[in-house]
């Protein structure tokens, strides 16, 4: 048998909605970015009797679930934290940076983690290592207004989905 492909194609590759059809008679149904599943799709894969179904969300050609969850979330902030979140490649990790805005030194905070991590602490820095995704982070801390005039509470939620190395630098 051969491999078969309907659909868009961008230089040569398959990539937007398409139909993948390998050369074993598995079919999947759904987005292509440069040659790979990404997105919403449909795979049927042929077993003895009975085809089995997965509906969802591929990433780089690896089924990743039902949902299609954003790579992190915040909620529940209040005062006037500006998070910066982004994930610094692969990996089971997550560092949160707590600056004041008027000394720029690195602020003391109190961390409520749902899931499993290990703690170090060096320097100012929370080093949750050995995460196991998702994980989520409770934060509550106090720093100076923008202007250094008084001091302002600070809370914010912030849940990871997906694993990697991610950096968490809260400042107002």
């Amino acid at each position: 048998g051969q491999d078969i492909y309907t659909g868009n194609f961008r230089k040569g590759l398959p990539d937007g909605e398409g139909v993948y059809t390998d050369f074993e008679g598995n079919v999947y149904k759904g987005s292509f970015v440069k040659g790979r599943k990404e997105g919403k799709g449909e795979l049927t894969v042929k077993g003895a009797g009975k085809d089995m179904i997965l509906m969802g969300y591929w990433e780089s050609n690896k089924y990743v679930g039902k949902d299609n969850r954003a790579p992190y979330e915040v909620s529940n902030k209040t005062g006037s934290v500006t998070p910066r979140i982004f994930s610094a490649g692969a990996g089971n990790k997550v560092e949160i940076t707590i600056i004041d805005p008027v000394t720029f030194e690195f602020i003391t905070g109190s961390i409520l983690v749902k899931g499993d991590a290990n703690l170090r602490t060096t320097f100012g820095r929370y080093y949750y290592e050995d995460a196991a995704f998702p994980i989520e982070f409770d934060i509550q801390y106090n720093c100076n207004n923008k202007i250094g005039t008084s001091i302002t509470a600070n809370t914010i939620r912030i849940r990871i989905n997906k694993p990697g190395y991610w950096i968490i630098t809260l400042r107002n």
